[in-house]
């Protein structure tokens, strides 16, 4: 906040700082009556610089606006293209609509201003920085045929050959403004012999407010940017030495360019094939684990994640496929490291591809225990389980640990139908009987939901080692089960009516979570080696990288 604080102070200072360079510039320009001008046409800055100002009196040679055919000093014509174009974003393909400048006709005279001392020249020709210039001919043309040109009012337009890359055209626009051939002017620019002309190395002023009052304004804006920035900019500095601090590991909207040890989810794009690359720095050796989480989008992100060393040897290259996690595993020593995230397929859409990177430590934190050992001093012994409250089933770090897992299972399983689920608390008042709370949000509408389904009926949440998992009648099966008939009718709060202790019979459905998975190796808690691991599903049918054109065919692809 503070830092965003302190960037609007500078750049309201530094629009006053603008200000008063201009109004500097002003003030150290000879300042001349028309008549002294045109006698002695001779200016004491060292650039030539002088200012005057007077009655503007009609060009010899009257200029017209091309559009409108009106008279005055100087003009500008934009002409703008119309066109329509298709693009592929990771939230669909869509029709988008905008507009691109073609060109912007100048057209500029030399007229005479005059206070009554004599006449005095002023070409503006090269253009000028005016403040008065009047809106006139506007006009926005719809549909085109493919002729050769446009007709504006009273100006023709030549139209360039337009390339295909740059969509469709399906219309053109026209804005015209001038500089009206009325009132008196003050004009800063360069003395040319008996002229006034635009300075070589910067804009010739030209204003229908005068000497006086162009100051006046000039002041004006600096005094409020110079109060307006400072109270920002100071406003700012309490704010980041006393306001709190981010915490580098804590989540964050970003992923930072350089990373060290662990990082929890933190958000990041690619938009290039080359792929995003970050510096990851390990103090303590072990082993880690790096996952990419691609969101649950139309156009789905096929994660790569390739791990190099210091020396740029490969320690890790997995890809997760279409709409999938890539996870890799690697044993790091001390040093530095390369870590690299980009689509896998080579495929790419614009505004590139979202994504959420994790990096854990898989390594148990026994350095302590051994190393007090090794002194000859009695090792203390490892903090147990916490065991579960009286009358409760289970413990509170049991419930939680199967919640994550839920979570980790879900982009391979239960995310896969209709909603994106997160788990968020399970409570049991059986062995057997549990409420699993979630929030879901629809693939096809968005529209979320708090909730949660009856689990009930199922042998075991925590398996001991002597258990072997069984699919059938598994808490992972009755979580699926209710899922589905949760999906089948949406809604909001916890249900209304207890389950009966008995699981029904699993319906089928074409949003089927998981299939009865082979028995997985046994484990001291249940709820992460003796969830369901699903088998892999075939890969999706994919368009060729350099056919960008083809839609890729994947589980998330809209139809």
């Amino acid at each position: 906040m503070g830092g965003l604080l302190l960037i609007i102070g500078l750049a309201v200072l530094g629009f006053g700082l603008m200000q008063h360079l201009k109004g500097k510039r002003i003030l150290a320009a000879p300042f001349k009556k028309t008549g002294d001008i045109a006698k002695n046409p001779v200016s004491e800055d060292p650039k030539g610089a002088m200012s005057t100002e007077g009655r503007v009196l009609p060009p010899a040679q009257a200029l017209l606006s091309p559009a409108s055919k009106t008279p005055c000093l100087y003009y500008e014509l934009k002409i703008e293209r119309i066109y329509e174009k298709t693009e592929t974003t990771q939230d669909g393909t869509k029709t988008v609509k905008g507009t691109e400048t073609l060109d912007t006709i100048k057209g500029g005279s030399v007229f005479a201003l005059d206070d009554g001392s004599g006449r005095v020249e002023i070409d503006v020709t090269k253009g000028a920085d005016f403040d008065n210039m009047k809106d006139g001919y506007k006009k926005e043309l719809n549909g085109w045929g493919g002729s050769s040109h446009v007709q504006f009012g009273e100006y023709s337009y030549d139209v360039p050959v337009i390339g295909s890359d740059k969509g469709w055209t399906i219309g053109f626009k026209a804005t015209e403004k001038y500089v009206p051939v009325e009132g008196n002017l003050f004009v800063l620019g360069k003395l040319e012999g008996s002229k006034l002309v635009k300075p070589g190395w910067r804009s010739m002023l030209a204003s229908n407010k005068g000497r006086e009052g162009l100051l006046g304004s000039i002041q004006k804006k600096k005094k409020f940017s110079f109060i307006g920035g400072g109270i920002a900019a100071v406003l700012s500095i309490p704010v980041m030495i006393f306001g709190p601090q981010p915490d580098p590991n804590a989540p964050s909207m970003f992923c930072e360019s350089a990373l060290t040890d662990t990082r929890v989810k933190c958000d990041d794009n690619v938009s290039s094939v080359s792929g995003e690359e970050y510096s990851w720095t390990v103090t303590k050796p072990g082993q880690y684990e790096l996952e990419v989480f691609a969101p649950a989008k139309k156009v789905a992100f096929d994660p790569q994640i390739i791990v190099k060393d210091a020396t740029g040897t490969v320690v890790a290259d997995v890809e997760g496929g279409v709409g999938s996690n890539a996870k890799a595993t690697v044993d790091a020593k001390a040093g530095k490291y390369t870590i690299t995230v980009k689509p896998g397929d080579e495929y790419m859409v614009k505004g590139g591809f979202s994504y959420e990177l994790e990096i854990r430590s898989l390594s148990a934190p026994a350095a302590a225990p051994v190393a007090a050992a090794a002194a000859g001093e009695e090792a203390p012994a490892p903090a147990a389980e916490a065991a579960p409250a009286d009358g409760a089933p289970y413990s509170a770090a049991q419930l939680a640990e199967r919640v994550e897992y839920l979570n980790e299972l879900c982009p391979d399983t239960y995310c896969e139908g209709e909603f994106e689920f997160n788990f968020t608390k399970l409570t049991c008042d059986a062995k057997d009987s549990c409420e699993l709370s979630f929030t879901a949000e629809s693939h096809d509408t968005h529209k979320k939901y708090t909730s949660a389904v009856a689990v009930k009926g199922f042998d075991k949440l925590v398996l001991s080692d002597s258990d072997d998992f069984k699919w059938e009648g598994s808490f992972d099966e009755k979580v699926s089960n209710a899922l589905l008939d949760w999906e089948m009718k949406p809604v909001n709060g916890a249900p209304k009516a207890k389950a009966s202790a008995k699981a029904a019979p699993a319906k089928k459905s074409a949003s089927a979570k998981i299939a009865a998975p082979k028995a997985t190796p046994k484990a001291k808690n249940v709820a992460k080696a003796k969830s369901p691991q699903p088998k892999a599903a075939p890969a999706p049918a994919r368009a060729a990288p350099s056919s960008p054109a083809v839609k890729r065919s994947n589980k998330n692809l809209a139809d």
